[in-house]
């Protein structure tokens, strides 16, 4: 027995000694001296070049092996850039000898990285920088002829002749416990769109456990994208395939809070402001769920997800007031992008639509429906921007809802071959709409000047109904409707407004530089005319063939928010003044010749309707009074405004 306490003690005494000599041999061993050895074999590995700053190894029996790397650095393909495809600050790598002892194991429990930068690049042929990385075609021989030298992050077996015969030698499996990345960055520039494009991730923080080949683990990361803190929170599981040299990436979440991004950060805000006048910053919760992503020597083989906005909040120049509650479910893959739902409160109402956007970034093929409900032209445009009408010295009132639908769709690989393509169609209706501190019609009778007092003296002889309606404040429309074409970058238009004893037509287009081109119409409708006539006779001179008393407005073309439109006093005039001389020349020309023809339609009498259970007897002008109304139509069409 106390033989066996002593070889028992031995046996301690020499794991003691031999702990104490590996220790100092970890603690003694100077692994810079094999730095660039490690360099060259890492350059030849990867391609490029390497540079190691320093190396350094830390034994502790509680903590295990520590290899820190400083200051490490890879050259990008001089085909894509100068720049270092990779740079970090430092690595520590801590180990676990014990597991490697016993059980033939190399367990790393964890890998800390500080301040990594990442550079991508996909250049106009479509290709990524790190593509070439382990180029096959260069170093496979030289890659299978070190493996046994290095450590292996999977089972392998490596046969090598030895006696003319195949040995296996088992290279220890690797566990890594964990990973963790702190202040990381990654740039990626997309050179193949036109502009490029620029996406850099800031404060890039990055978790991952229980690494393994054989089954998927679970990450975290966050990080900043165009904001001042971290914006952007992602988690779910990577799968690794080292045999074909892919990744990929299942069950991802990725959440951002849009309250956090600075717009005016974007690389396309400019296009933001200017088509759209894109002001201010945005608000919502945006998150994509079942993001599924591989990635592989070409690059980015597959990618989907589903995407949901929530709350959201957008001003724009355009709008008087900010879309709010923008709710919105897509999907989006590696080329399209289907919108299944996107709505927004405004002015009281809702705006929504849907629409897909394929083979974004190529191609560009837009197609999209949008539909207005009960949005209120009192809050769409507000009192403070409208004009002083009425007498009373009050600005006008807009009252009642929009409604309208539009489709449309356009395609082009860059935004003004878009614009220049996209077309579509639509109508608009305003439902329980009212002018409020105007009288339209009153309006335009008061703007005919050259007809003195005319809407005094018209009330005289105006059903009852009429009458109340010349007295009121407001104008009430009974239909208010328009038709809308997009073509050639503006929308055209054709709309008409009824409203008790009159209607307005109006026509024109407006482009994407909100310029404006309109001409509008003013009638009066016939029973309303008749009574109109019989007060003031002049207002015959202004019928149409239908028996409506036409009056035309001036024609706009300018910014739209400049617009002034006026009845065309001038022509209107001159058209008074040419009918009423004509009708004076007929007369004193037939007296002249002494000609009883057929009496020609007084003022009084023009516009009128046989009264009611008679026929109007047929008209058989003499041959002279045929010549003489034939000269005089060639003088006064030649003299008409065009």
């Amino acid at each position: 027995m106390k033989f066996l306490k002593i070889i028992v003690s031995i046996s301690i005494g020499l794991i003691i000694v031999a702990g104490i000599i590996l220790a100092v041999s970890f603690v003694t061993f100077d692994i810079e001296h094999y730095k660039p050895r490690i360099i060259q074999e890492l350059g030849s590995l990867l391609g490029r070049d390497v540079r190691i700053d320093q190396l350094r190894l830390d034994f502790k029996i509680d903590g295990g092996l520590t290899i820190a790397v400083k200051g490490l650095s890879i050259a990008d393909d001089p085909v894509f850039s100068k720049e270092k495809i990779l740079t970090v600050d430092v690595i520590d790598l801590n180990t676990d000898m014990l597991a490697l002892i016993f059980r033939r194991q190399i367990v790393i429990s964890k890998i800390e990285i500080s301040g990594p930068r990442v550079h991508l690049i996909r250049n106009k042929d479509g290709l990524f920088n790190v593509e070439t990385l382990f180029d096959d075609s260069a170093h496979e021989n030289r890659i299978l002829g070190n493996s046994t030298k290095s450590f292996a992050s999977v089972p392998v077996a490596v046969s090598r002749p030895q006696n003319g015969k195949k040995a296996g030698i088992a290279i220890p499996r690797t566990f890594i416990h964990a990973v963790r990345i702190e202040n990381g960055a990654l740039t990626f520039s997309d050179e193949s769109l036109d502009p490029p494009l620029t996406i850099p991730l800031r404060q890039i923080s990055f978790q991952a456990t229980h690494l393994s080949f054989e089954r998927p683990f679970p990450f975290a990361v966050k990080a900043s994208l165009w904001a001042d803190q971290q914006n952007i929170a992602v988690n779910g599981d990577i799968a690794l395939d080292p045999a074909n040299a892919r990744v990929s990436l299942q069950r991802v979440k990725l959440e951002t809070d849009l309250s956090l991004l600075h717009l005016r950060m974007l690389p396309f805000y400019g296009i933001l402001q200017e088509q759209l006048s894109i002001e201010g910053e945005c608000e919502g919760n945006l998150s994509l769920d079942d993001i599924a992503v591989r990635i592989g020597r070409e690059g980015v083989s597959a990618f989907s997800a589903n995407g949901e906005l929530r709350a959201g909040r957008l001003s724009s120049g355009l709008l008087k007031a900010p879309l709010e509650d923008i709710q919105s479910r897509f999907h989006i893959d590696e080329s399209n992008i289907a919108i299944n739902e996107l709505a927004a409160a405004y002015a009281s109402g809702t705006i929504s639509g849907q629409g897909r956007w394929s083979d974004y970034g190529r191609s560009n093929m837009l197609m999209f429906d949008l539909k207005v409900d009960g949005v209120q032209l009192g809050e769409l445009i507000p009192r403070a921007s409208m004009p002083v009408l009425s007498e009373n010295g009050k600005p006008l009132e807009l009252e009642g809802g929009v409604y309208a639908i539009f489709d449309a769709e356009g395609h082009g690989a860059q935004i003004p071959e878009l614009r220049e393509t996209l077309k579509g169609d639509g109508s608009l209706e305003i439902r329980g709409g009212k002018l409020h501190n105007i009288n339209l019609l009153r309006f335009v009778l008061d703007k005919l000047s050259f007809i003195p007092d005319l809407a005094q003296n018209i009330q005289e002889n105006l059903p009852p109904r009429y009458k109340k309606g010349l007295q009121s404040d407001e104008t009430v429309l009974e239909r208010a409707a328009s038709t809308i074409q997009l073509k050639d970058q503006a929308l055209y238009f054709s709309a008409e407004l009824q409203s008790e004893g009159f209607i307005v037509t109006a026509s024109g287009s407006l482009d994407f530089d909100q310029n404006l081109a309109l001409t509008a119409d003013f009638f009066i409708t016939e029973d309303l005319a008749r009574g109109m006539n019989a007060s003031v006779p002049e207002l015959s001179y202004l019928l149409d063939a239908n028996r409506r008393i036409h009056v035309p407005f001036t024609s706009y073309q300018g910014k739209l928010q400049d617009i002034r439109i006026y009845p065309d006093v001038e022509e209107l005039a001159a058209k008074v003044m040419q009918s009423r001389g004509k009708d004076e020349l007929r007369k004193a020309i037939f007296r002249a010749l002494d000609i009883e023809g057929s009496p020609a339609a007084s003022p009084q009498t023009r516009g009128q309707a046989p009264a009611q259970g008679q026929e109007a007897p047929p008209e058989e002008p003499r041959p002279e009074e045929i010549l003489i109304e034939g000269i005089f139509d060639a003088i006064f069409k030649g003299r008409e405004t065009p």
